[in-house]
């Protein structure tokens, strides 16, 4: 799982995943589920979304990215972000497959001070 290790305001959450498969059998990729936790005052971590693949099977041997993800910009609820206002979010990625779930985690340091997106 890759991914900026930084945020500012007006930055998309962007993040790839790879799998490797180093068995000689396909592995069906059937989901992937992303989730965050934020440490930070007053930071909210979205909920856990699944997504389909965009690579359904991985072969033996081989590597695929099977989920490259731009997700929306980051954002505070109600009114413009305070100032300052800094968090740190862990995302973690769960690749459910027809075998035993794969999970990958990326780390992240968001800067929004004084952000003026508005959450939907």
């Amino acid at each position: 799982m890759t991914g900026p290790s930084n945020y500012v305001c007006h930055d998309p959450y962007m993040m790839s995943l790879t799998v490797v498969n180093t068995s000689c059998d396909p592995v069906v990729v059937q989901g992937i589920t992303l989730s965050a936790t934020t440490t930070g005052t007053g930071c909210e971590a979205p909920g856990d979304f699944t997504y389909p693949p965009q690579v359904a099977v991985v072969e033996g041997g081989q590597t695929a990215v099977v989920l490259a993800f731009t997700g929306n910009q980051f954002c505070c609820r109600n009114m413009a972000c305070p100032s300052p206002f800094q968090c740190d979010d862990s995302f973690t990625a769960t690749v459910n497959t027809d075998g035993a779930p794969v999970v990958a985690t990326n780390s992240a340091h968001l800067s929004l001070d004084g952000c003026d997106v508005i959450c939907p």
